[in-house]
């Protein structure tokens, strides 16, 4: 199994969007209600175009299956990117997610867009949080997003 990333461009904007309203994932985000695709067209062309936004596809052998993001803080003097990731459910517990982080990872130190990468994690996903753990990421707090608990890593 080969997992590569790549740029997000106008062509993925469909499947992103199916991701974003697929059942497992509407539970994770903030306004857990699916999202329209009028809202997700604003949302998408925005952030495809963002320099502040490493916006990449993540792909198995040649298919898109999820989509990873770093976006700058914007308050960040430090450089500090916060990583978001969804990968499709039928793809999800093979690994996928954890090449992709570490690749990921690599193309922000390559070319320099963040100094620190900032994940939040939901404290029922424990085996994340042992994951970033193990690659390195320091627990430096919580965060209450819309209600939800999350522990906040940095690395």
């Amino acid at each position: 199994m080969q997992v590569e990333l790549r740029k997000a461009k106008k062509k993925n904007l469909r499947q992103v969007f199916k991701w974003r309203n697929e059942t497992n994932t509407i539970p994770w985000m903030a306004s857990r209600e699916p999202v329209t695709f009028e809202d997700h067209l604003i949302w998408y062309n925005k952030v495809i175009n963002d320099e502040t936004c490493l916006f990449l596809i993540i792909y198995v052998d040649n298919a898109a299956v999820g989509q990873i993001r770093y976006n700058l803080e914007e308050s960040s003097q430090k450089r500090i990117a916060r990583v978001s990731m969804n990968i499709t459910e039928s793809m999800q517990g093979k690994g996928i997610g954890t090449k992709a982080f570490e690749l990921g990872y690599n193309i922000v130190k390559k070319f320099n867009f963040a100094k620190m990468i900032q994940v939040r994690v939901h404290e029922e996903k424990a085996s994340w949080i042992k994951k970033m753990e193990l690659q390195g990421f320091k627990k430096v707090g919580t965060t209450n997003i819309h209600g939800q608990k999350q522990i906040v890593l940095v690395g």
